[in-house]
This record gives structure tokens, sequence and C-alpha cells, in this order.
């Protein structure tokens, strides 16, 4: 079971220098998306990395952005 409460140490950060362009691009394409949204999609192409969404996320409109974006998803139990 994975927790975010404890998370891995090869999990990391990107740089905000090359994330925040990422959203605003992200944004023109995908205006429904909130912040934190855009977020997630754009540390997800700049890491190449698998976005965790919850069971609660992942009925919303974000999975369909990951895939539009070939940003690889996965549903994790929170806990």
């Amino acid at each position: 079971m994975l927790t975010l409460l404890q998370l891995p140490d090869h999990i990391g950060l990107p740089e905000p220098r090359l994330v925040v362009p990422a959203m605003a691009n992200l944004a023109l394409r995908h205006p429904r998306l909130s912040l934190l949204h855009l977020e997630a999609v754009a540390a997800g192409r700049t890491l190449g990395a698998t976005v965790w969404l919850s069971n609660a996320a992942a009925s919303g409109i974000l999975p369909a952005a990951l895939d539009a974006e070939g940003v690889d998803w996965q549903v994790v139990e929170i806990c």
C-alpha cells in the first residue's frame, strides 16, 4: 500500500522555472483545469513521471488531460 505521508527518497520536485511555463502552455490547451491540476500535469511532463491520483481524482477531469499530454498516471489508495 502506498502512503503519501512517507514518500520514498526517489520522488522529487521539478524546478519551478521549468514547471511554471509548462503550466501556462497547458492552460491554453486545458482551460478547465485548476492551478493544482495544471501543476500536476506539468510536473508529470517535466519529470517524465507517473502522476498518482486518488479514486476521486481519477473520476474527474484530470485523467483526460494527463492522457492528452502523454503523462502516465495511476490510482493509489490514500492512507
